[in-house]
């Protein structure tokens, strides 16, 4: 009888040692949670709404303002503060939150870099750090993490390159990098992210072609490389991509003609933006079939020849602007195309200054021109010289 007793004892004492230790290694983890928020609360010199005055030892951390634990470990998951105006910097203590998910500090007035120190929280799922004045380089180990789906970055004053990690595995849904400083090319790791659904990489100093890579982004929506210094021909897969809404890329020094079969394969498309490139050749008749189109920008290319598309289609177009081109041929039938615009009820703006437009404005003009429901602002140069 002795032995049984001695074993049942001995299995007790074992299980009492394993659920100290647990409680030991948690409680230190969560100590170390707390530590790090008051570090982080340390490098904040300006507190205008006085958002961390919780943040003290009358309250448990995990009941501070901004912060969310799990139930389980009380261990840090969430870190929200948004739209604070706290001033300062992020302390390099945030990597010590290793439960830590979701970081949101966007539209503050942080600065400094970016600790690379983040790169240790493996279990992020979501970084937003946009709208404040981080600088320096995006640490690159932060585009390798596994269940990372949204990392936006934008409205910063980072520099350097963008990482060239971006993995196969990645499960990134929309990376912001828009309005930086950011420069070199884009590394084609990016086409890695089979599951991104927006691209922003505006406003940048990005140069160099469009990566082949693209040409997986399935289920891309959304892209906007605009201002930028991109060159190259623009690759034809882009129209291949079908889940397409909005494409723009206005603003760099991209070449080549406009494919022919521009919107057959993408119905999504509401926004079209190309201008201030150096694209030639003739407007696609194709772009009638963007049944839901909304805005179509080209100005400022060497797009030439007749405006044969039939506008009568795209019941939704709000703005179409054409602008500094070389459309028409200062012939009488150059104004043809407006009999199809009447039926676009919603346009709101026409820019067509700037090209070689003869003819006159036919009758149909006032069905929309001259209506009560909008505002319309017609800019267009007119050669009636032929007339």
């Amino acid at each position: 009888m002795l032995f049984p007793l001695l074993s049942k004892l001995a299995a007790v004492i074992v299980v009492a040692l394993v659920i100290h230790m647990i409680e030991a290694v948690y409680g230190s983890s969560a100590e170390s949670d707390h530590l790090a928020l008051l570090e982080i609360k340390s490098k904040i010199t300006h507190d205008p709404q006085g958002a961390l005055t919780s943040w003290n030892d009358s309250l448990p951390f995990c009941q501070w303002r901004g912060v969310t634990c799990g139930r389980r470990h009380q261990r840090v998951t969430m870190l929200k503060l948004r739209g604070l105006g706290l001033v300062g910097s992020l302390s390099p203590y945030i990597g010590n939150m290793s439960f830590l998910g979701y970081i949101n500090l966007g539209s503050n007035q942080l600065h400094g870099s970016i600790p690379p120190e983040i790169g240790r929280l493996y279990r992020l799922r979501s970084v937003s750090l946009f709208n404040n004045s981080f600088t320096g380089e995006i640490p690159a180990n932060i585009s390798s993490f596994p269940k990372l789906t949204y990392l936006d970055l934008q409205f910063n004053k980072l520099s350097g390159k963008i990482p060239n990690a971006f993995s196969s595995k990645s499960r990134i849904i929309e990376l912001a990098l828009d309005t930086n400083h950011l420069t070199g090319g884009i590394p084609p790791s990016v086409g890695n992210l089979t599951f991104l659904e927006i691209l922003g990489l505006t406003e940048n100093q990005l140069e160099g072609s469009i990566p082949d890579s693209f040409n997986q982004l399935k289920n891309l929506r959304i892209i906007d490389l605009g201002v930028n210094g991109l060159v190259g021909a623009f690759p034809s897969f882009m129209f291949n991509l079908s889940m397409l809404e909005i494409l723009s890329f206005s603003e760099n020094q991209l070449q080549g003609t406009l494919p022919s079969n521009l919107c057959l394969s993408q119905p999504h498309l509401t926004w079209i933006g190309f201008g201030s490139n150096h694209f030639n050749g003739f407007l696609p008749l194709s772009i009638s079939n963007c049944s839901q189109l909304e805005v179509l920008t080209l100005p400022n290319n060497y797009l030439k020849g007749e405006i044969a598309v039939d506008f009568g289609r795209l019941q939704h177009l709000n703005k179409l602007s054409l602008a500094a081109n070389k459309f028409g041929s200062k012939d009488r039938d150059d104004m043809n195309f407006f009999s199809s615009l009447s039926n676009c009820s919603n346009l709101e703006i026409l820019d067509l200054f700037s090209n070689q437009l003869g003819g006159v404005l036919p009758n149909s003009l006032g069905n929309f021109v001259g209506g009560p429901r909008h505002q319309y602002h017609l800019h267009m140069y007119l050669d009636l010289q032929r007339n």
